[in-house]
């Protein structure tokens, strides 16, 4: 049987499906390329957030424990107070405006709510401070609580995302 010999037309279409595939796959691997991108500024902009938010809880910490310690009067606590409120939101608000790639959802979740019990907390110092109630002491200290524990479910959370790429 005589071997045949490709028309221009079947090599054009040969041709087309390689250009084709080539295509495919630099688009895949271009579409890969932007999501790790996306999950790196994600996880950057994540990690700054989350390294404020610690260093202002420090900040803060150490603040009441000289106010505690009468180094601070209620006066300066409240202003101290006053600025890691503010702070604080700001921070909620940067966390809240990031879009987390789906397996950081949940962890994302859990680390608005930390930050929002925290705030809460902070909000019911500053109560206590100015009234001396005992049961906004309480409060502040059980949403202090609150939100640790949902910064470490946030972090298991994040673990767990990790794991699984």
């Amino acid at each position: 049987m005589p071997r045949r010999t490709k028309t221009g037309s079947q090599r054009i279409l040969v041709v087309s499906i390689a250009v084709g595939i080539v295509a495919a796959v630099v688009g895949v691997n271009a579409i890969l390329a932007s999501q790790q991108s996306s999950i790196e500024d994600y996880v950057r902009q994540l990690q700054e957030i989350s390294d404020q938010s610690m260093a202002l809880t420090s900040s803060y910490e150490d603040s009441i424990g000289k106010w505690k310690n009468s180094l601070i009067d209620d006066e300066e606590m409240l202003g101290i107070t006053d600025s890691n409120l503010q702070q604080l939101e700001s921070l909620a608000s940067k966390l809240k405006s990031l879009e987390p790639p789906e397996k950081f959802r949940e962890g994302h979740e859990m680390s608005i709510l930390s930050l929002q019990y925290e705030l809460e907390s902070n909000r019911h110092l500053r109560n206590y401070i100015v009234t001396d109630d005992e049961e906004e002491y309480k409060k502040s200290n059980e949403l202090f609580q609150l939100a640790f524990d949902y910064e470490s479910k946030a972090f298991k959370a994040f673990s767990k995302a990790n794991k699984i790429t």
